[in-house]
């Protein structure tokens, strides 16, 4: 394939400059006068119908990140980690908690629809085996330990619950829809224990303790659905952990009913900028929220904020000089936009899964990538956006 190349004349650019785009054209210029001709992606997202526990912690963290997330031309960037597999396979097992057949039958099949899900959405690319998924040991050991010593909760017969749809306590993974409100939620269990309702949701995570904020929010969305469909408040509120421990609070109606409102209204808001246009205030970058991101890549929020001291995996916003097939895939070399401590350093990237090849003259961004300074190769999750 013929190489494209394009000389260009050097020109000096300071880490200082700071870039601002317009809210008319979306072109991001240079305040002396350089036109970088760059339309950052905005997103064009669907409205939310009924916001959930999972959609209202999103909102929290950043507005923009979910406004991606919605928008069908872009969804295509959230794809599985490694890490949400096998915290889904845990999920599945502990779901299947005495089962007949087994730990080791009811565990490998989940992991073996997992492993399906990871290859497929990364195809042509090749994730990890399970066995090199980042906490599988431990995640392995915790629930298997958890199955051994699982009996039956002895619970006290109730009554149906108020609909008729509904069966009775325990419910496990059953969605549930608020009757005049937007709300909606699958809390992982609801049970009585000694006359009281608890709402457990569990949690894989290898170093969880307390609730964290975001976690106390879902449980209490949970519990204003449960009190909506069955016609009582829980009295109680727990995250389980892989373990087996139960860390619990006491649930406040009235922390409940605040949360209430304050989720419908996020959801009217998001409904709102969605129909009118989504501004690039509703961004909220910092390096715990952009770090495991997935839209990063297309996010010209995050390129501005980028520091050098966060602690989140490579990205770069870059024009393309030159462009052609190697033995190792394509071999693109190209000068960096964005992050600002890098504006103008030469970046050549190899085996970078770019489709189609880039043509001279093109704005991508990458990420996740494995290299320092001016070279980067491609890892097996690096992936790559074109801006313009």
């Amino acid at each position: 394939m013929t190489k494209q190349k394009r000389m260009t004349r050097p020109w000096i650019a300071s880490a200082t400059w700071m870039y601002r785009t317009s809210a008319y054209s979306g072109q991001t210029r240079c305040p002396f006068g350089r036109n970088l001709m760059l339309r950052p992606p905005r997103p064009h997202p669907r409205l939310i119908d009924r916001i959930t526990a999972t959609a209202l912690t999103d909102l929290n963290k950043c507005v923009w990140r979910v406004g991606f997330g919605r928008d069908p031309a872009m969804s295509s960037l959230g794809r599985w980690s490694p890490a949400a597999a096998l915290g889904t396979v845990a999920h599945s097992v502990k779901r299947q908690l005495g089962d007949p057949r087994g730990f080791e039958a009811i565990w490998d099949a989940a992991v073996a629809t997992a492993q399906v899900r990871l290859a497929a959405e990364w195809a042509p690319a090749t994730p990890p085996s399970p066995d090199n998924w980042p906490g599988w040991s431990l995640t392995k050991t915790r629930i298997r330990k958890a199955w051994l010593r699982s009996e039956p909760r002895p619970v006290a017969r109730t009554a149906p619950a108020q609909s008729s749809f509904l069966p009775p306590l325990p419910w496990r993974e059953l969605r549930l829809d608020h009757p005049s409100l937007p709300l909606a939620g699958q809390p992982d269990l609801v049970e009585r224990v000694d006359g009281k309702i608890w709402v457990v949701d569990t949690k894989t995570g290898l170093r969880q303790a307390d609730p964290s904020p975001d976690q106390r929010d879902q449980l209490l969305i949970y519990c204003a659905l449960v009190q909506a469909n069955l016609g009582e408040m829980p009295a109680v509120a727990a995250i389980e952990t892989s373990r087996g421990e139960r860390h619990a609070f006491s649930v406040d109606p009235n922390e409940v009913k605040t949360l209430m409102e304050r989720a419908v209204d996020m959801l009217d808001s998001f409904n709102s900028a969605a129909a009118d246009g989504f501004d690039e205030s509703l961004a909220s970058p910092s390096a715990e929220a952009c770090g495991w991101c997935p839209f990063r890549i297309a996010c010209h929020p995050f390129f501005q904020a980028y520091d050098e001291t966060w602690e989140v995996s490579h990205a770069v916003l870059f024009t393309v000089e030159s462009a052609d097939v190697r033995e190792h895939g394509a071999y693109v070399e190209g000068a960096v936009h964005l992050p600002l401590w890098r504006v103008d350093q030469k970046f050549i990237s190899t085996g970078f899964p770019f489709q189609p090849l880039p043509s001279v003259g093109e704005t991508w961004a990458a990420a996740d990538y494995v290299g320092r300074g001016s070279s980067a190769v491609a890892a097996w999750n690096t992936t790559t956006f074109r801006w313009s």
